[in-house]
């Protein structure tokens, strides 16, 4: 296992835009990105050296609300358990900070769900909840289907 450390913190556009590049996700432009950056709430950095090989964003009100985005890890340091301690922090932080009945939403990666699952999250549908929707705007068909 290659050595990281984990510390809270939100990276910087270039950074953003490489890991999403490293995982093969949609590049928004980076004007989008750093607008996106300043309004997020709490952000996660996964570095190696002086290196940023992953990250994770929160989103939302931070008592009721909050969405976790962009867990990236670099391919080259998947399955090494940095995952896990990404998601660690970042349901700490929520944990700390979100009050009774608060809602706690992310969309996972396909083949990812056990993986969110271990942190109580439920894919959708179910039978008291219905799917879980989006678009992209502007976005290729091909796009939509992540």
């Amino acid at each position: 296992m290659k050595h990281v450390t984990i510390r809270q913190g939100i990276p910087d556009v270039e950074t953003y835009l490489t890991l999403k590049r490293a995982v093969g996700w949609p590049i928004p432009d980076p004007e989008a990105a750093a607008t996106a950056l300043a309004n997020t709430r709490c952000g996660f950095l996964v570095q190696s050296g002086n290196q940023t090989v992953g990250m994770a964003t929160v989103h939302g009100d931070g008592v009721l609300y909050f969405y976790v985005q962009d867990v990236i890890i670099r391919p080259e340091f998947q399955r090494q358990g940095h995952g896990t301690r990404l998601m660690d922090a970042v349901m700490r932080h929520i944990n700390k900070h979100a009050r009774d009945k608060a809602y706690i939403a992310l969309f996972s990666a396909k083949g990812l769900e056990p993986f969110y699952a271990r942190y109580g999250f439920t894919a959708r549908p179910t039978d008291r909840f219905g799917a879980g929707m989006f678009f992209i705007k502007g976005g290729k068909e091909s796009e939509q289907r992540l």
